[in-house]
């Protein structure tokens, strides 16, 4: 679960379905939640920005959805098990021994830096 200034985004898998779904729920408001999104795999890093989410499944891939809800974009093919951040003009992932990163606006993958495991 992460939260913004008005919502909570929880994330509910679906073991028998092998799949994940984002909900955005009020912080203010008693109302039924909105189903923002469902991806297959579960969902295992969930971060937001102003507009978006960003997240990873162990699947393998990056994605960002929008707060409002509508499909999500995949934002690259990376490893099962990743962690995720984002500021204001990049999206960053790390998956326990590369730390890679790419505009929001889109473009190339830039790996930043490269650590060894002890």
């Amino acid at each position: 679960m992460r939260a913004d200034d008005t919502s909570l985004y929880i994330v509910i898998d679906d073991v028998d379905r092998n799949e994940s779904t984002v909900w955005k729920a009020s912080k203010r408001l008693l109302a039924n939640p909105t189903k923002l999104v469902t991806l297959p795999g579960s969902i295992v890093s969930l971060t937001p920005d102003e507009t978006d989410l960003c997240f990873a499944n162990r699947t393998g891939g990056l994605f960002r959805a929008s707060k409002s809800g509508g499909a999500a974009t995949q934002l690259a093919t990376t490893a099962a098990e990743l962690s995720i951040a984002v500021d204001a003009e990049r999206y960053y992932w790390f998956d326990g021994a590369t730390l890679t990163a790419t505009c929001k606006s889109g473009g190339n993958f830039r790996v930043l830096a490269t650590v060894s495991p002890p």
